[in-house]
């Protein structure tokens, strides 16, 4: 168990790095006055992987500063095109979950669903934690022409959380995923009502 979590840890890195990196390449492209920004934002990233992602759990402080530059770059390459909403309803900002572990579901409303959608491509996220409670809801537009059936079809990315979950959560967590009505919806909750995740997983 130990050596596979590591596995899907390394799956899930370059993953984030490649879409990051690519964000940056386009706004180079385009000779954008931000692009000295953005690349300030993705040294923060690299800081995050290098020396928080080594980490058993971070302060989901920590992982929403995360979420909160990431949606920053995509909407700089967005421009007007996109809505998004995040809610944070926090009453302890010291709870402590395994890094990266929300940012992934973010990385997937922009990657599945805004991306392809040439309309007004929308994401709404919502994070309430408690003392030993933490619920988070990320849903997305899909675009008209991918609503003919509500399957769902698990890339590498929902793969890895789903395992990730499992491994780390196996009796402590719930998630929810859905998609009706030409919306995505995911709903993960976690309850904190048992020991702190051993050291061996880090």
């Amino acid at each position: 168990l130990v050596a596979e979590l590591q596995l899907l840890k390394a799956q899930l890195n370059p993953h984030f790095l490649f879409n990051t990196l690519n964000n940056l390449y386009l706004l180079a492209l385009q000779k954008s006055d931000k692009t000295p920004m953005v690349i300030s934002k993705i040294s923060d990233f690299f800081y995050y992987i290098i020396y928080e992602c080594n980490a058993v759990e971070v302060p989901v402080s920590k992982e929403i500063k995360l979420i909160d530059d990431y949606i920053l770059l995509e909407e700089l390459r967005y421009s007007n095109h996109l809505s998004v909403i995040f809610q944070k309803d926090i009453d302890s900002a010291d709870f402590r979950i395994p890094p990266m572990l929300l940012y992934s579901f973010v990385e997937n409303c922009f990657k599945h669903g805004s991306s392809s959608d040439l309309k007004m491509p929308w994401i709404r996220l919502l994070i309430r934690i408690r003392k030993n409670y933490l619920e988070f809801e990320a849903s997305n537009s899909i675009p008209s022409a991918n609503c003919v059936n509500d399957q769902i079809t698990e890339g590498i990315g929902l793969s890895t959380i789903k395992r990730r979950l499992e491994l780390i959560y196996p009796k402590n967590h719930q998630l929810i995923i859905r998609k009706e009505n030409c919306t995505f919806f995911v709903r993960l909750v976690i309850q904190k009502t048992r020991t702190e995740i051993p050291e061996i997983y880090a």
